[in-house]
This record gives structure tokens, C-alpha cells and sequence, in this order.
């Protein structure tokens, strides 16, 4: 009998990688009940690939990724939605284990766990620093056999567990309390999204890398302006919206923003052979 979980992967011309996602989630040792591909605008075969490795196709003109991402939760008929990017992979444990961690956490509204980044046909493991250093000093945490359980999402700790869509299981009913992904974002959605679900519900971590993140010339993230000035929104309706978010996110994000200005100063002095700005 297939897991109570529905697997969302929303694509755009994207028949070179389509066939190794949704072939990832068929090689899972625990099998979902269903896969569903939303293809925008698709010119290319993305959607006939899909259909004929069984994935229900729904077709979208020229949205962007949250109103993919809705269109996909909408349709889905399981109690857990599962994300996945059609540019990348699970391993095959990834579903069993997330099952695993919801038996075991049932109050949890997210399930995550550790990524891999693969490029150029190698994989490279989460960094041991940020491994070793994500738990420290966190508050509400419990270790299980098979998860990390946090009971409540601060500021900190949200900027320490990045969320990547890909690691993400997600329960449908929490879409009713805290609303949908935010269509108005062209990057960030899923960062402000599971803020909101953090800021009401407890989440469950486990601790191995089960999805693999592709890097490629063609990834959404690089158009970094774009990026940024949804980054930049984002903090700002955390700083002026906080009852929506974990408590201190706003002044987390906006931390790490001036850090982020920073660096960039830093970085074009180095090149300009001026030395580090003060």
C-alpha cells in the first residue's frame, strides 16, 4: 500500500532533468500514492515525459513558481505533500524515513532533512561545520531514533534550518490555517512560506542527506538581483507583519542582510584592490 504522501513538482523546460526526478521518486523503497507535474508554459517535452512516466500533468501559461507550487497543493489528495524541484533528485530512503519521522513527531506540520549539492556528476555533503554547529544553544529541541524535533522556530533557528524546496514534506492541512504560497514572490516563496507554517507549528528534522540539488547553468537562484529584491520583501513584511512569522525573524533576516551588504562591500573592494571597507 502506497505512503498517504502526494509528491508536487512544478517545471519549466524541463525535459534534460524531468526524467531523473520523477524516476527518483519511483525508486523509492516506500512508494507515494501519487505524483503530480505542473509544467508552465512548457515548450519542450516536459509534460509528455511526465505523463508517460505516470505523473498527472497540470498545465499552467506563463505563472511562476508559487502559483505552480498552489496549483499542484490544490490538486493533490493526501494528507502530506512532498516538493520536489524538477531539476533534482531523492535518494531512495527519503520518503520512508520523512514517513518515519512523522510517526514518530506527529505534531510536526514540516518534515526536512539534509541536502547534497551535485554538479558536474559529484555530490558534496552538507558542510560538517554547519553540522556540527546547527543545534547548538537551540531551545525545544528533542532527539529522537529517527529525527530532531522542535517544538517552536525561532529567529536564529530559522536562519540556521534552511528549508530547501526539495527536502520539504509539508501536511495539507496546515494550507487551510496559514494560507498559500505567496504568488507576488518570484524567488522566496517557499522561505516565506514555511516561516508562516514555523511561526504555528513544530517541525521535525532528519539528520541524513536524502535529496540531491542540482547546480547548473540554468538554475532559478542565479539571477541574483531578482533574488534579492524578493529577499528584500520578504524581510520587510517579516519586520512588519511579526505575529505571522517565528518570534524575531524579522530582525534575524535583517541581520543577516547587513551582513550580506557586507560582504558584498568587501567583495568589490578586493577586486578594486582597495582593501576591507569599514
Amino acid at each position: 500500500m502506497p505512503a498517504p504522501i502526494s509528491v508536487v513538482i512544478p517545471a519549466y523546460n524541463a525535459e534534460t532533468f524531468i526524467t531523473e526526478a520523477i524516476q527518483s521518486v519511483h525508486a523509492q523503497t516506500l512508494k507515494v500514492a501519487e505524483i503530480i507535474v505542473v509544467a508552465d508554459d512548457c515548450t519542450d517535452r516536459t509534460a509528455q515525459i511526465a505523463a508517460e512516466l505516470g505523473a498527472t500533468v497540470l498545465e499552467q501559461k506563463k505563472r511562476n513558481m508559487a502559483a505552480g507550487l498552489n496549483l499542484g497543493v490544490n490538486a493533490v489528495t493526501q494528507p502530506w505533500i512532498a516538493l520536489l524541484d524538477a531539476d533534482d533528485f531523492w535518494d531512495q530512503n527519503k520518503i520512508a524515513l520523512q514517513l518515519k519521522a512523522i510517526q514518530t513527531c506527529p505534531a510536526a506540520a514540516i518534515i526536512s532533512c539534509d541536502v547534497s549539492l551535485f554538479s558536474d556528476q559529484k555530490v558534496t555533503p552538507p558542510p560538517q561545520e554547519y553540522v556540527r554547529e546547527r543545534w547548538k544553544n537551540l531551545k525545544h529541541l528533542t532527539f529522537t531514533d529517527h529525527c530532531r524535533y522542535l517544538e517552536r522556530v525561532d529567529g536564529d533557528c530559522l536562519l540556521r534550518l534552511s528549508i530547501p524546496t526539495p527536502a520539504a514534506m509539508i501536511r495539507r492541512d496546515v494550507f487551510s490555517s496559514v494560507g498559500n504560497f505567496d504568488e507576488s514572490l518570484l524567488f522566496g516563496q517557499t522561505l516565506e512560506f514555511f516561516a508562516r507554517v514555523l511561526a504555528r507549528y513544530p517541525m521535525a528534522f532528519v539528520e541524513r542527506p536524502l535529496v540531491y540539488q542540482r547546480v547548473h547553468d540554468r538554475n532559478h537562484t542565479r539571477d541574483f538581483a531578482g533574488w534579492w529584491s524578493s529577499y528584500l520583501s520578504i524581510v520587510d513584511r517579516m519586520l512588519k507583519n511579526p505575529d505571522l512569522y517565528p518570534r524575531g525573524a524579522g530582525e534575524a533576516h535583517r541581520a543577516r542582510l547587513k551582513a550580506g551588504f557586507h560582504d558584498c562591500e568587501r567583495a568589490v573592494a578586493r577586486q578594486k584592490g582597495l582593501g576591507h571597507p569599514t
